[in-house]
């Protein structure tokens, strides 16, 4: 999937092949980092609660190194 600088684009072409609207596993985020937004999807259960929570709040540079593994391992399966 080729995707392009308009975010609003890219939430469309993402949401014709992850059902997100139609699953409670697939969640969608939008975050404002470094103050860009930008999109993120995970699957419920895959991630710690908590781990998600810092990264609505604050963006990914409040993680942890830890807590960034976690993601690592998370997005390989």
């Amino acid at each position: 999937m080729n995707l392009s600088a308009d975010l609003a684009e890219n939430k469309e072409k993402i949401r014709k092949i992850l059902p997100v609207k139609q699953s409670f596993d697939v969640i969608e985020r939008e975050l404002n980092i470094g103050g860009k937004k930008a999109l993120l999807y995970f699957v419920d259960g895959f991630v710690k609660d908590e781990i998600m929570e810092k990264i609505s709040r604050s963006g990914l540079s409040s993680l942890t190194e830890e807590e960034r593994e976690v993601l690592r391992r998370a997005s390989r399966r």
